[in-house]
């Protein structure tokens, strides 16, 4: 096979890949970028290929397959650590700061999955001096998808608190909302979840969740709402309505928000209900990777209620005691899929919380 032909079925693959991503089929997707990876290793021609910017969407696309735990690598992710390295020398040699900087994303996250937080932040400053939201964004998204190269600073407020950094935690936080935030289109709601959901859960917990849910309220779920109505979906949407009760549950108890009775009991019958809880793979494997799972948050819902006067004067003793049990539940499942992973660290240590409280709470019912 010569380098022409080469290069028709590499774009082929690629476009199959995106293809399936876009239908949210990611295993397949995954098996297509690795199938035109090995196709690239083992096909003489493709030395002669003149545009090394192809292969960039293969780099990207491993390295979330790899993230999202749908290709299988070793404890010391060997593989990911050569697929990013490719990925960052080439952008580097190609010279364009749309691949340069969604390369030296994806190797921020790889730091973080291999528990190596001081590298994070050095690879984050390095994204930094490369990314300009206002020249690259745009570029990016057409590349990749989505903006993955600001998408990293949601993750890097996480970062910085688990590094005790809060005047850098603090400062991140203001930069996404001031700087990067204005500039993302808004009907990429999925970018602007993939963005701000790590950061909102750094903000829950900072004093910060009304402020958090008029932001998740205002550029994702209105966003949504607008540009594509209640009748379409998108991948985190069943996100969405968890995450908005449990700031406001947050607020209601830390910042005093006023909850209406009706809404009271409209998240109240909502937590009860059997499905609230189940969430499809794929999802978790996602916001697992954000920093709170879907049954994590759940838990925490499941607590906040249990423990709110309001909401307890307004449910029986079996109601709140099947709400304890749920939480337990859920929150036991979510410290199993995050305890023994360094990556889900900032997930862990949500969770964590929540269900030594959710034991007592069982303990003294």
């Amino acid at each position: 096979m010569g380098p022409t032909d080469l290069d028709y079925l590499i774009r082929l693959k690629i476009e199959t890949g995106k293809c399936f991503a876009n239908v949210h089929n990611g295993i397949e997707s995954s098996k297509t970028y690795k199938e035109a990876h090995q196709i690239l290793e083992e096909a003489p021609a493709s030395e002669e290929l003149e545009n090394h910017a192809m292969l960039f969407p293969i780099f990207s696309g491993l390295c979330l397959a790899l993230k999202w735990g749908r290709l299988k690598d070793d404890e010391s992710r060997s593989y990911e650590q050569e697929v990013v390295a490719r990925f960052v020398h080439e952008a580097k040699v190609n010279g364009d700061p749309v691949h340069e900087a969604r390369a030296l994303a994806m190797q921020g996250v790889m730091f973080y999955n291999l528990g190596l937080l001081d590298k994070c932040l050095q690879t984050q400053s390095k994204l930094d001096e490369v990314y300009d939201v206002k020249r690259h964004s745009k570029g990016i998204c057409k590349a990749y998808g989505s903006d993955r190269a600001a998408q990293n600073y949601g993750l890097c407020a996480q970062w910085h608190e688990l590094l005790n950094n809060y005047d850098e935690m603090l400062k991140t936080i203001e930069f996404i909302l001031d700087v990067l935030l204005p500039e993302m289109e808004e009907r990429n709601v999925h970018n602007q979840f993939m963005l701000l959901y790590p950061m909102l859960i750094v903000m829950k917990g900072q004093g910060m969740a009304t402020r958090a849910l008029n932001i998740f309220e205002k550029h994702v779920v209105k966003m949504f709402e607008e540009h594509y109505g209640s009748d379409a979906s998108t991948f985190c949407l069943a996100m969405y309505k968890p995450t908005v009760n449990l700031l406001k549950l947050l607020a209601a108890r830390d910042e005093n928000y006023i909850i209406e009775d009706e809404t009271w009991d409209e998240i109240i019958e909502w937590a009860l209900l059997e499905n609230t809880g189940t969430f499809k793979t794929d999802l978790e494997s996602v916001t697992v990777n954000l920093g709170r799972d879907g049954i994590g948050a759940v838990a925490e819902i499941c607590l906040l209620l249990t423990t709110n006067e309001i909401s307890c004067s307004r449910m029986n003793q079996n109601q709140r005691s099947a709400l304890i049990e749920k939480g337990l539940e859920l929150a036991n499942k979510s410290i199993e899929r995050s305890a023994n992973n360094v990556g889900f660290q900032y997930a862990f240590k949500e969770v964590k919380v929540v269900q030594e409280q959710l034991e007592e709470l069982k303990a003294a019912s």
